[in-house]
């Protein structure tokens, strides 16, 4: 569809609901609306693949997040309570409610955007040097800040059902948010990248963003890459 970008822009970060914003401005059916548009629910499981739909999903589990954090620390309030870290983008009210108001959406995806196109093989491979010859990877296709492994061969691993990548989170079909800098308890513009599921989960709080890309980055993308080949062969 034309303007899908645009669409789901206004429909799910600006929160525009009316038909006639749609009318005007991209000369939507009314019926294409209904069904396609309408529904947040509708936009997220039929445009997933957009990084608009992404970022949307990436902004609201984060939101969640902290307010779980906000309930255990109402229920233990004599335990050491956790700090929530997403308030750059988000505020939880006294009553434990996140409020739209104070929901910084647009934002967070300015920042998120801004993240992902800097993140290509041309911008990043005089970094990540063993990406260099990857035939596998393009020069403008967009990859994990750690390994270098790319988005489309991220998919094609999580959608393979004898690839075991998948777990209860259904986690590691795309990119995740990560703090560089584990210690700085907040997603800051100055403090996220995206990088691949494998890389996040071994990272962890405990290496730091340099240790995982000199120590572990190029043997997790030969990792990948390996698995990613093997997948494609036996196609």
């Amino acid at each position: 569809m034309e303007n899908i970008e645009n669409i789901l822009y206004d429909r799910l970060i600006k929160g525009k609901k009316v038909y006639r914003h749609y009318f005007e401005n991209y000369k939507m059916d009314k019926i294409i609306f209904e069904s396609d548009f309408k529904s947040i629910l509708t936009c997220l499981k039929k445009y997933r693949s957009e990084f608009v739909v992404r970022s949307y999903k990436l902004f609201k589990s984060k939101v969640d997040n902290d307010l779980k954090i906000y309930k255990w620390n109402k229920k233990y309030e004599s335990k050491k309570q956790k700090q929530k870290v997403f308030e750059d983008f988000c505020k939880i009210s006294h009553d434990g409610k996140s409020s739209k108001k104070d929901e910084k959406i647009p934002k967070f995806y300015d920042v998120l955007k801004d993240k992902y196109d800097k993140q290509t093989k041309r911008q990043l491979k005089s970094e990540l040097t063993w990406i260099s010859q990857s035939s596998e990877i393009k020069e403008d296709e967009h990859i994990c800040y750690y390994c270098g492994i790319s988005q489309n061969i991220l998919s094609i691993l999580y959608n393979d059902p004898k690839f075991t990548c998948k777990t209860k989170r259904n986690r590691g079909s795309w990119f995740e948010l990560d703090r560089q800098n584990a210690k700085v308890n907040s997603y800051t513009k100055e403090n996220i990248v995206l990088c691949c599921y494998f890389c996040n989960n071994h990272k962890s709080d405990v290496i730091s963003s340099e240790d995982m890309r000199n120590y572990f980055g190029e043997k997790m993308f030969n990792f990948l890459i390996s698995q990613f080949n093997k997948l494609t062969k036996k196609k």
